[in-house]
């Protein structure tokens, strides 16, 4: 399986993010399944600019 590791530092945006979750995330259901994304930062829990947590 393919890993994509995703870097997010506190304060990014949400719609950033979400470009790369979706692409992953449909190729997870549609696709062949093959590739896995695994998120990454500095600290335990990542807040964005609108207070959306992503805990890795």
């Amino acid at each position: 399986m393919k890993k994509v590791l995703l870097l997010l530092a506190n304060g990014f945006e949400a719609y950033e993010a979400s470009v790369f979750t979706d692409v992953i995330g449909w190729n997870r259901l549609e696709g062949d399944g093959t590739t896995e994304l695994v998120s990454c930062g500095m600290h335990d829990k990542i807040k964005s600019t609108w207070n959306f947590y992503r805990c890795p």
